[in-house]
C-alpha cells in the first residue's frame, strides 16, 4: 500500500506439485491433469475519491492433458481492467463500472477442447440512496 492507501500492488506466485499416487505402472508419480505446476497474479489499485482503477494479470503454467503427462496445454497470461467512477448527487451515490476481461484477447483453454471467450466488456450502474 502505497499514498495513503491510493495505490495497491499484490502478487501471489503458487508452485504445486500435484502427482498421482494411485500406485498404477503408467501413471504413479505423474501430474495430475489440468493442475498448472505454475501459476502468478499481479494485481495493481488505484483508488481515488471518485474513481478507482483496477488491474489485474494471471498467468498460468502449463497443464497436461493426458494421465501419461504426454500432451499438454501451453501457459497462458489473461489482464482484466475495471474503471469505476463515483460521482454523487444530492443524496444518491452512483458507481458507474466498466471492465474489459481478457482486454490482450489471449486464446487459451483450461480444459481441453473448452476455449474459454477472447475479449469480453462488462458494464454496470449502481445507484444507493
Amino acid at each position: 500500500h502505497l499514498w495513503k492507501n491510493r495505490l495497491q500492488v499484490g502478487v501471489s506466485h503458487v508452485f504445486l506439485n500435484a502427482q498421482d499416487k494411485s500406485g498404477r505402472r503408467t501413471t504413479d508419480s505423474k501430474r495430475l491433469i489440468y493442475r498448472p505446476e505454475r501459476t502468478t497474479k499481479v494485481y495493481l489499485r488505484f483508488d481515488f475519491d471518485r474513481f478507482t482503477l483496477n488491474y489485474h494479470r494471471r498467468m498460468v503454467g502449463r497443464r497436461f492433458e493426458t494421465q501419461a503427462n504426454t500432451v499438454a496445454l501451453p501457459p497462458y497470461a489473461v489482464d482484466d481492467l475495471t474503471l469505476v467512477v463515483k460521482p454523487s448527487l444530492d443524496n444518491l451515490d452512483f458507481r458507474f463500472k466498466l471492465a474489459v476481461l481478457n482486454m490482450l484477447d489471449e486464446r487459451y483453454q483450461i480444459v481441453e477442447r473448452a476455449p474459454l471467450p477472447g475479449r469480453s466488456w462488462r458494464a454496470g450502474l449502481e445507484i444507493t440512496y
